[in-house]
């Protein structure tokens, strides 16, 4: 599977390599992005192969696919706000030295960050379970209700559709509010 995996990557990376600056624009800028950053990976979501006995991989899969449309689509909105951080200078960008400063700033930056990323999840998750099971009339501490692909497959998706969408909008911004981040000095 792995070798598989590598190699099938390596054909699409191949393949796709020369139109990469124009899915990154079109990305970026055509106002259906959004749309289709949230459209295309739910239905693939749904579309995910049935088994005759219940694994993670669907789950798994949902999680992976849910947060990079939320990012996909955060990025859009940054471009939208004209809030986007781009690096200055040449590539590959060098790093500053490792003092304690820095070191504790990069501390607090992921503890910050990170309690955000739970809480978002914690909430959304607890919200969207509950509301789901009550559509289709299932408890929310029963394990298989919560197995079901029309409940699984929406609920893990809206929940790391927000985690990607509070790390790709919201984390930087806040980080800059505490003053975590110098965006003059990439600190």
């Amino acid at each position: 599977d792995v070798i598989c995996g590598v190699a099938i990557s390596a054909v699409i990376m191949a393949v796709s390599y020369p139109y990469w600056g124009t899915i990154d624009y079109l990305q970026l800028h055509n106002p259906l992005a959004p749309v289709v950053g949230v459209v295309l990976p739910l239905f693939l979501c749904y579309k995910y192969p049935e088994l005759d006995h219940y694994s993670t991989t669907r789950g798994d899969t949902t999680i992976i696919l849910a947060c990079c449309s939320g990012c996909s689509v955060g990025y859009w909105v940054n471009e939208r706000l004209g809030l986007t951080f781009d690096l200055a200078g040449p590539f590959p960008a060098t790093l500053p030295p490792l003092t304690l400063t820095a070191l504790g700033l990069g501390m607090a930056r992921f503890v910050v960050g990170l309690g955000m990323l739970v809480l978002t999840r914690q909430t959304v998750r607890w919200a969207s379970l509950r509301v789901l099971c009550r559509i289709y009339g299932a408890s929310v501490s029963d394990i298989d209700a919560r197995r079901r692909k029309e409940i699984e497959v929406p609920y893990k998706f809206s929940t790391y559709v927000a985690i990607g969408l509070v790390n790709s909008i919201l984390v930087n911004r806040v980080f800059v509010i505490m003053g975590l981040w110098d965006l003059e000095n990439s600190v």
